[in-house]
């Protein structure tokens, strides 16, 4: 199945830049470092945000699980 309404989900610059590509991030600093080591870089933040718009437009879902902050 592939995400709701993917097509109309919106990625804030900001979240890569300042969240998702920042190792020194409190929480994100983990996932900066996964993305960091797949090659993704602070310089070029752009790419990640278009790898991650495509997988929200294109991806499929193989599981879901609640959290306190919706589903994941």
């Amino acid at each position: 199945m592939s995400p709701p309404n993917a097509k109309f989900r919106i990625i804030p610059f900001g979240k890569v830049t300042e969240y998702l590509l920042q190792p020194m991030h409190p929480t994100g600093g983990p996932k900066a470092r996964f993305f960091l080591g797949l090659g993704f870089t602070p310089e070029r933040s752009e790419v990640l945000l278009t790898a991650l718009r495509r997988i929200a437009e294109t991806g499929l879902v193989v599981e879901t699980v609640g959290t306190p902050f919706g589903t994941k």
